[in-house]
């Protein structure tokens, strides 16, 4: 071949119809964004204006629209551009003038000023022809005093005209021709909103023409001085179907100013029990509005949190609806993350009840993240929560608790701690008593993350020693070696009633009936329902799919239905067996009652609801009703010795109405003077077997609204008339209504005011006693005292004195922590010491 010869270099052209409009369309997927590029023009050339004008006026920007006309202007007081200016980056696609002002402005120190400037890729006027069939421009330069200004248009094809026209002051108006298909944008409504989405931290003041007032605020919280409230106040305007748990304000500078990190992340609140994940962001970049929902710039295991970042160091995308990932961003992740997490071990320190409050309630995406995470699980694992026999703790204060009881000790190696815990499902109140007979803390570990948290803690710290120790094996449940013939039929007669009955031996003995379950519906479901979410990360599903696998291999081979232990050992089932009085219908109940109430307390409600105190109370209730329908059968009394309650003197309010200002109008009198009885309610939904025999025939008096009673409240009210018969029953009703059918005192009401009645109707009992004592409207005055927290402190002091000086923490171990955390209880002898010292 010869070699070629009149060499000659030539440039590559489109000649594609509508070509910047095409590109304008391809770069940007979103329409709103031709506002933003805009306004941010607008706004970086009245910045340089005011760095290089010295008598620059104050900065403005203006919008006008005319939905008849379909036009909508932009015009600012910037530099202006001269006709040269406007050839060489107006009217070439890529060419900006941004970068070089940036770099120029921070030669000169202005950095501040440098950093808010938008502009990089000298493609904003292409966003426009999304928007518009044709853009014109008139500008002039505050360098071109006297000289005419420069008009150019522009209808997206590859040509353009331009031309000299008149403009009073320097400065550049764009005027842009709107689709008939976008016409919706000029309204003033969704220009306020375009503006406060993308431009409400620009410094610039942005006008929608005519009014007065700017739109955007132009001053985030982290932009001054502000207070907790002033960002609590700009979270709830951004994210108004959010509460605010806790707020985490940014504010970093490093390497002397070249790094900054300014926003604000806060904690949302949510049930403990949920495992949803948060962790998006609204991102700004030098003031100017990115990307709502960025979920990848907080670190992976951050999901508890979301909020604001503004950052001059993040890079958009070329149509900035994004972030680009290098290393400025990674940067920022890891900040992030350092700020999270200091915050968190600060809280820890300084405020223990906001600290506990957040991990109680993200304490389940925490731990799950800290699995995958080991920087966060080395920060977090000895101050996550979990819900153990003692109530809600840590691991170091359960290693405490642990020692105290001696269970903690391993006597093969005396500086191993041991750590046990149980996945049977069922209820912790349930599972505390039998574990507690034994003399062991126990961690309930049956819902995710919990025990491949704690399998990592234990591989992961030194001298832990796991024990996992299951409800329904040899441990807890003692085999009877020869069992006799009354055993037997009494594991018959349950298999008639189609429930599988194995009688052993377990402590305490005064637990009649467990029933376990091998399989957890509510477990299953929550972990199916957390599979199917698909905004939960894929690395907490593989964690779910693992524990879900282990757990049905485990129970592959176990009964669905459950297996009812009856204790051998207990007296009411003693009884039970020996009367052999199976033919009796009564027997039969006493049957069912026993596994009823094996049942509620082994029952998803129950698992969280019931306390190990309560278990035991209810226990000691079904040994006393169970004892009662036998007595009835055989015709005797006392068949079983329980010790007498020593609850305090009390009235029984029975709901029938539903009616919650009713309810505190009676309250209110009975434990007000000259009375002072505390006050149990009962309605449909509360079990009697929570009352012991003896502690309703203690009662003072029954208490019914009679005028509207519902039926399920009239069985409750039957009930407790036929377990306690001779407690007086005070029934209140209107003058209208008909008197109860069994014996009460009738105390009739006007015009619904129901409380005059009720108090001469105690009158007449003769209850008011002689010295005054706490009720729960003592501290219910105090909006974060819940009623049955009031109502648990009347019952345990007599006094304000007694509150006060009370230790806090014991106030909480005897009350509960999840009814009387320690933070709240602090609050409350705060607020009781400063009303009495007011």
């Amino acid at each position: 071949m010869q070699r070629p010869h009149g060499i000659r270099q030539g440039q590559m052209t489109i000649n594609v119809p509508g070509v910047i409009r095409t590109l304008g369309e391809s770069l940007y997927a979103d329409p709103h964004v031709a506002i933003r590029e805009l306004l941010q023009n607008a706004h970086d050339t009245c910045l340089v204006r005011q760095a290089d004008d010295p008598n620059a006026p104050v900065p403005e920007i203006h919008v006008r629209y005319d939905p008849f006309g379909r036009s909508l202007t932009i015009e600012d007081n910037g530099t202006g551009m001269t006709e040269a200016e406007v050839e060489q980056f107006l009217s070439v696609i890529g060419a900006s003038n941004t970068d070089a002002v940036r770099s120029r402005l921070e030669a000169l120190g202005e950095r501040s000023l440098a950093e808010r400037l938008i502009g990089r890729f000298g493609l904003g006027m292409l966003a426009a022809f999304i928007i518009g069939e044709r853009i014109e421009f008139v500008t002039r330069s505050f360098r071109s005093e006297g000289e005419a200004a420069v008009w150019w248009e522009c209808t997206g094809e590859q040509s353009y005209r331009m031309g000299q026209t008149t403009r009073a002051t320097a400065g550049t108006t764009v005027t842009v021709a709107i689709k008939p298909g976008q016409v919706h944008l000029l309204r003033e409504d969704e220009l306020s909103r375009l503006i406060r989405l993308f431009a409400d931290l620009l410094s610039v003041p942005i006008y929608l023409d005519p009014s007065p007032r700017p739109v955007n605020v132009m001053q985030a919280p982290w932009h001054s001085d502000a207070s907790e409230s002033d960002y609590i106040r700009y979270l709830n305007e951004l994210y108004p179907s959010e509460s605010v748990l806790a707020v985490i304000p940014l504010n970093v500078e490093e390497d002397n100013g070249a790094f900054k990190l300014g926003g604000v992340l806060f904690i949302p609140k949510q049930p403990y029990l949920n495992v949803r994940e948060h962790g998006d962001l609204i991102v700004y970049v030098r003031r100017m509005f990115v990307c709502r929902g960025e979920r990848s710039l907080l670190p992976e295991w951050a999901k508890f949190v979301k909020g604001v970042v503004e950052s001059p160091n993040l890079r958009e995308t070329t149509s900035r609806e994004a972030l680009r990932r290098d290393e400025y961003f990674e940067r920022v992740q890891r900040t992030l993350g350092q700020v999270i997490l200091t915050y968190l071990e600060q809280l820890a320190l300084n405020d223990q009840r906001l600290f506990r409050e957040i991990v109680t309630q993200h304490n389940r995406v925490i731990k799950s993240w800290a699995l995958i995470s080991d920087e966060l699980f080395a920060r977090i694992k000895d101050i996550v929560l979990f819900d153990t026999d003692a109530g809600r703790m840590n691991l170091p204060r359960y290693f405490e608790q642990s020692q105290l009881s001696r269970s903690g000790i391993n006597s093969d190696d005396p500086h191993q701690r041991l750590l046990f815990y149980f996945t049977t499902p069922g209820g912790i109140g349930q599972h505390a008593v039998l574990f507690a007979a034994k003399g062991l803390r126990v961690i309930d570990a049956q819902y995710f993350p919990d025990e491949p948290f704690l399998r990592r803690y234990a591989e992961l710290t030194e001298h832990i020693g796991l024990r996992r120790l299951d409800v329904g094996g040899d441990f807890i449940f003692e085999a009877l070696t020869n069992k006799d013939e009354r055993w037997l039929e009494l594991e018959e007669r349950y298999a008639e009633m189609g429930v599988q009955a194995q009688v052993a031996q377990y402590l305490p003995e005064s637990i009649p009936a467990v029933l376990i379950f091998a399989e957890n519906s509510e477990t299953t479901e929550q972990v199916d329902t957390l599979l199917a979410d698909p905004n939960l990360s894929q690395s907490i599903k593989q964690l779910l799919r693992a524990m879900l696998d282990e757990r049905k291999a485990e129970r592959k081979s176990s009964a669905n239905k459950g297996m009812l232990y009856l204790n051998a050992r207990n007296p009411v089932i003693n009884q039970v067996a020996t009367l052999n009085h199976y033919s009796d219908p009564q027997m039969r109940d006493v049957l069912i009652f026993l596994y009823n109430n094996a049942l509620m307390l082994s029952a998803q409600g129950a698992q969280r609801l019931v306390k190990p105190e309560h278990a035991k109370q209810i226990f000691d209730a079904n040994n006393r009703v169970a004892s009662a329908l036998m007595n009835a059968i055989t015709g005797t009394t006392g068949a079983i010795d329980l010790p007498p309650s020593t609850v305090a003197p009390y009235a029984l309010l029975i709901n029938t109405l539903g009616n919650a200002q009713a309810n505190q109008e009676l309250r209110a009198v009975l434990e007000s003077a000259p009375f002072f009885l505390r006050v149990v309610g009962i309605d449909a939904a509360l079990s009697l077997t929570e009352h012991s025999l003896q502690s309703l025939q203690q009662a003072a008096c029954i208490v019914v609204d009679a005028s509207e009673p519902a039926q399920a409240s009239l069985l409750a009210l039957g009930a407790v008339w036929a377990l306690a018969p001779n407690v007086p029953i005070i029934a209140l009703r209107a003058g209208e209504a008909d008197r109860l059918a069994i014996p009460a005192i009738d105390a009739v009401y006007d015009l619904g005011v129901r409380g005059a009645a009720l108090r001469g109707a105690l009158q007449e009992l003769n209850l008011a006693q002689a010295a005054s004592r706490l009720s729960a409207a003592d501290f219910l005055r105090y909006e974060f005292v819940s009623e049955r927290l009031a109502q648990a402190l009347a019952e345990h002091f007599r006094s304000i004195d007694e509150v006060l000086n009370a230790d806090p923490a014991e106030v909480s171990n005897l009350l509960g922590v999840r009814l009387a955390p320690l933070g709240l209880i602090e609050e409350l002898q705060r607020a009781l010491q400063e009303d009495r010292d007011a």
